[in-house]
């Protein structure tokens, strides 16, 4: 039995290390991918083993107090686990109940899932998230190359080069093809493309932090900053929701498009609808058509070409950019429903408004589709245009206003467009789509903020005000440098694309770079003629496209840079203390006033996380560095208070100073949204301590009144260094240790008829700092015992009732 215990203790140590789970996700790819030597009753062995351990988690997960989705979830696995389990046995009789590819999904995905809590809770929360971000795109790279080079996803075998470059572009939505896709790799190997596009373009780290924060239960604000950082937020309470309703939005509006793309193109398949509605949403622009949408047989489709355009647009712009747009008009329908009738319930909140980064998106992007598709119908009516109707020039010249916004795909031969159309397409393509969806380029927020700053210091203004809000000097800073460093990558790549082929065109090479850093994916016509060392120049281009340049930086200087401890930087706001191994507690301080930021402070000292929250911009840079997190904003504001993570936190500090205005109507802001959390209110007067007791706020302080009333006990009990009072009669003080009682034992000591309790002993001790210096601390000798000697300097710390303290002073 013993034996038996050891052995299972070590099955279980296997499996739950993540290893073993990545050990039978690549052996069920070679299975996949019918790699000689891998036989079926390998894979069945090995998830046999893995099964027990599997089903285990599962339901614990579903006995466990989680949210009903977590229990869903998790009796799902256990009957998905049940059922590969019996096929992996019956299997080794030849038995196959379920079909290959059905197994081969629900395998999978029940690997992946479990991956993901172990990814999310033991490696990506020690990382920054930039490195985390651009490792993992390494990492699907470089396994999606090893995938594509198994022998039945190509016909006639792919070298590590091109398999490296199919992969880069596909994980990195970018459409530069070296091969055909549709002739060069088998069914097996689109299959691999097209999820190495869906892994590029929702980000596979969404999807697994997913399953890891749903299977965590309780979730820090480190997770919260984290993932509020990798998909882009702006609202840290909400952040698992968005990161739900992102997953939902992209699966939905790929449907709806694989069913579009199906109905209006007779004669293809299910598979040709799903590649295309993927690969366009993700703006990939990967085409199983050798030709892409130029290809005779879709050239002429322009309902085809507009549910594409539509897709592209769609994931262009980007997730929060419709979330924010659904929420004001729901909020308006609300509003004037209720307006009409008051049954039908009014609004939850008082007004929506339109994000700044909505604002700017949408103004920008129709600006640039408008623009673009007038100088494209114009310049091409008589050139690439010209073989279609009236209605086909309008809908092509639209296409291609959409296409170079980093989506890839062409209903026109590149190659044959006129110079002007050429260098437009240079801009587009430079611009790209959004922030926070799947395109790529400098984004449109960083084209739109740099023209206005560039008008600004026209017109000599110093500040830049946009929709009566200040753009920050940080943002513009980083918008500068982001344009900089694209500059320098794309200009470097084409003098090292003509320096290794001196026979490019520069004008092609050019083009090929843009794409490249834009990850647009057109080209006129080169990529399959690039030599190795060309290859691997856009191969490098495309990544720091996809990952953004100055997000690989940041990258590369936290790995070089170690911290003091494992706790990494979040956007620019670093962890200065590991957290110690007690129970953590979450807080968040608004105001970071000598107070607030004091408070902070020593609960990062404590190892407690802190989110701080102050309106003044000077205050949220003094601190960024020495606070969990660090958010500007006016808490004054609904919209604001509802961004922040409160329902995770243990306690609200509200303590804010002079402004009474600003600090009772954040309480009552807070109280509102959070009934149920505790919050700790700063009253700085009478009338204000009376109006936060009518909210019924968990407790009221005044530190300065505190302080003065420890002050006068200190000063009216002889001796005593610091008091503590308990009650109306009980304190806690630190006396001098009187000179009779040096040298005698506790049991030994006379407080007389006075009922006073000695706690504790402070006592001089010398300590090294870290220079070797040596220094004198006062430390706590713990419990005391009855033959502990006292010791000259020693601090007495006593319990007793204020008048026997006075009387033993007093020497009475």
């Amino acid at each position: 039995m013993k034996r038996i215990g050891i052995h299972l203790r070590l099955l279980k140590t296997l499996t739950n290390s993540w290893y073993f789970q990545i050990l039978v996700l690549i052996v069920l790819g070679l299975r996949i991918g019918d790699v000689p030597g891998v036989q079926d009753t390998m894979f069945f062995g090995l998830f046999i083993f893995y099964s027990p351990v599997l089903l285990s988690k599962s339901i614990q997960r579903a006995r466990a107090f989680h949210p009903a989705t977590t229990k869903v979830l998790s009796v799902f696995l256990v009957f998905i686990t049940l059922l590969l389990m019996g096929h992996s046995i019956l299997g080794f009789w030849a038995l196959e109940p379920l079909p290959e590819f059905a197994f081969h999904l629900l395998a999978g995905l029940v690997i992946l899932i479990d991956i993901s809590e172990h990814t999310f809770l033991k490696f990506y929360q020690h990382l920054h998230p930039a490195l985390a971000f651009v490792s993992t795109f390494a990492g699907i790279i470089l396994l999606g190359a090893f995938a594509l080079m198994l022998p039945h996803a190509s016909y006639r075998g792919v070298s590590f080069i091109d398999a490296l470059f199919t992969s880069t572009s596909a994980v990195c939505v970018t459409g530069l093809a070296v091969l055909d896709t549709g002739k060069d790799f088998t069914g097996v190997g689109q299959g691999l493309i097209l999820l190495l596009i869906q892994a590029g373009g929702i980000g596979i780290l969404t999807f697994t932090n997913m399953f890891g924060i749903l299977f965590k239960g309780e979730k820090s604000f480190r997770d919260l900053i984290f993932l509020t950082d990798l998909i882009s937020a702006d609202n840290l309470r909400h952040t698992f929701r968005s990161l739900v309703k992102i997953i939902l939005f992209v699966f939905g509006v790929e449907l709806i498009g694989a069913l579009a793309v199906y109905y209006t193109t007779p004669g293809t398949d299910w598979f040709f609808a799903v590649f295309h509605s993927v690969s366009a949403f993700c703006n990939a622009g990967f085409s199983t058509f050798s030709s892409s949408l130029y290809d005779d047989s879709v050239r002429y489709n322009y309902n085809l070409q507009l549910v594409i355009a539509f897709l592209i647009i769609t994931g262009g712009i980007g997730y929060n950019v419709f979330f924010n747009i659904f929420s004001v008009i729901r909020f308006k329908i609300r509003r004037a429903l209720f307006e009409i009738s008051p049954y039908m319930g009014k609004p939850k909140k008082m007004i929506v408004k339109w994000d700044l980064n909505t604002t700017l998106v949408i103004r920008t992007t129709i600006f640039l589709l408008l623009a673009g598709w007038v100088a494209f119908y114009f310049l091409e009516y008589d050139n690439t245009l010209k073989d279609h109707n009236w209605w086909g020039k309008i809908v092509s010249a639209f296409f291609g206003s959409v296409t170079p916004r980093t989506a890839g795909f062409n209903t026109v031969d590149i190659g044959a467009m006129a110079v002007p159309t050429l260098l437009i397409y240079l801009l587009l393509m430079w611009i790209g789509g959004s922030p926070g969806s799947t395109a790529g380029g400098i984004k449109t927020t960083t084209f739109a903020i740099a023209t206005l700053n560039l008008f600004n210091q026209v017109r000599g203004k110093g500040r830049l005000v946009y929709k009566w809000r200040t753009i920050s000097g940080n943002v513009i800073s980083r918008i500068t440098t982001i344009i900089s460093l694209s500059l320098i990558a794309i200009g470097t790549a084409t003098c090292l694309l003509v320096s290794f082929q001196p026979e490019l065109d520069v004008m092609k090479a050019a083009f090929e770079c843009f794409s490249a850093y834009g990850t647009v994916g057109l080209s006129m016509g080169i990529t399959s003629q690039l030599c190795t060392a060309n290859k691997t120049v856009i191969i490098i281009l495309m990544f720091l496209g996809r990952v953004n340049f100055l997000t690989f930086l940041i990258a590369i200087f936290a790995s070089i840079s170690k911290p003091l401890n494992p706790i990494p930087a979040v956007s620019g706001k670093q962890y200065l203390c590991e957290l110690k191994p007690f129970c953590v507690m979450k807080f968040v301080i608004i105001g970071l006033g000598n107070f607030g930021s004091s408070l902070g402070l020593r609960l990062i000292d404590e190892g407690h996380e802190v989110i701080g929250v102050d309106n003044r911009q000077d205050h949220v840079e003094m601190h960024k560095e020495k606070l969990t997190f660090v958010v500007g904003a006016d808490t004054t504001e609904e919209q604001n208070i509802e961004k922040l993570p409160i329902e995770e936190s243990d306690f609200v500090i509200i303590s804010i100073g002079e402004d009474v205005g600003a600090s009772l109507i954040t309480t009552a802001l807070v109280k509102r949204h959070y009934p149920h959390n505790k919050i700790i209110a700063r009253g700085i007067s009478y009338t204000h301590k009376a109006i936060l007791e009518t909210m019924n706020v968990y407790e009221i302080i005044n530190p300065e009144e505190e302080y003065a009333n420890q002050l006068a006990e200190r000063f009216s009990l002889k001796g005593s260094l610091l008091a503590f009072p308990i009650d109306e009669e009980h304190e806690i003080v630190e006396l001098d240790a009187p000179e009779e009682f040096v040298g005698r034992s506790v049991d030994n000591l006379d407080f007389g008829s006075r009922s006073l309790s000695l706690i504790t002993i402070l006592r001089n001790t010398e300590i090294s700092n870290f220079l070797g210096k040596s220094l004198i601390e006062r430390r706590s000798i713990g419990v005391v015992t009855p033959d502990t000697i006292i010791l000259e300097g020693d601090i007495l710390v006593l319990f007793a009732r204020f008048a026997d303290l006075v009387d033993f002073c007093n020497g009475k």
